[in-house]
């Protein structure tokens, strides 16, 4: 399974806010990592937090570790790969919280709107 990361000083962060995203293989029990790359929502206008989830389902993955997720973020993934929302803990912790079945799959957003930029 391909699990991304939405990664900031090495905690789980939000889509739009996070300053990288991580993309791990998890096999047997374990994590390995495959790409660190630069999140896109760092660059975007609008939609962050959507241009951050499109890169990593273009990526291929199976499942994302969030801090939070709006609504329109949340229908974006639904029915295409896993959320697991967690708080902004450790890289390392979240994924052996997932692997281990201590974080259940996500079904709600955390908030209603985007965050923190409405004009």
């Amino acid at each position: 399974m391909k699990i991304a990361v939405a990664v900031s000083d090495n905690k789980v962060g939000g889509p739009g806010e996070s300053q990288y995203v991580y993309i791990y293989d998890v096999k047997d029990g374990n994590a390995d990592l495959l790409e660190k790359y630069e999140n896109p929502a760092m660059h975007a206008y609008r939609a962050k937090g959507l241009q951050m989830l499109a890169s990593a389902i273009s990526r291929g993955v199976d499942a994302i570790i969030l801090s939070e997720l709006g609504r329109p973020g949340y229908s974006y993934l639904k029915d295409r790969i896993k959320v697991y929302i967690t708080p902004e803990v450790e890289v390392e912790r979240a994924i052996k919280d997932v692997i281990n079945g201590r974080i259940p799959v996500a079904t709600a957003p955390t908030h209603e709107h985007g965050m923190h930029e409405h004009q």
